[in-house]
């Protein structure tokens, strides 16, 4: 039986691991809430937790409250990387 578990454990995970590679990351619209300190929401989430938004240093000074932004969400959500700003939504 020790055995039998083994192998279906190994296999649960070289499948959970091949799921995970093949969408490594998002593409993912966010609204700037505010730019200093930086606040964002996700829509269907929420304001996004300090620590978790990372932005290009050619945009930190081009962030604007209420502008859209487009990130990279990585695979399980926990980090964003905003690599574009559009307009204000409007």
């Amino acid at each position: 039986m020790t055995e039998a578990y083994t192998f279906a454990a190994l296999l649960k995970d070289a499948v959970n691991r091949a799921v995970r590679a093949m969408t490594p990351c998002d593409v993912v619209t966010l609204r700037i809430v505010s730019a200093a300190p930086l606040r964002v929401r996700l829509d269907g989430v929420g304001i996004l937790p300090q620590g978790t938004v990372y932005v290009c240093t050619y945009l930190r000074d081009r962030l604007t409250d209420g502008a859209t932004a487009v990130a990279i969400r990585a695979f399980g959500g926990q980090k964003y990387y905003i690599f574009d700003i559009g307009g204000d939504g409007a």
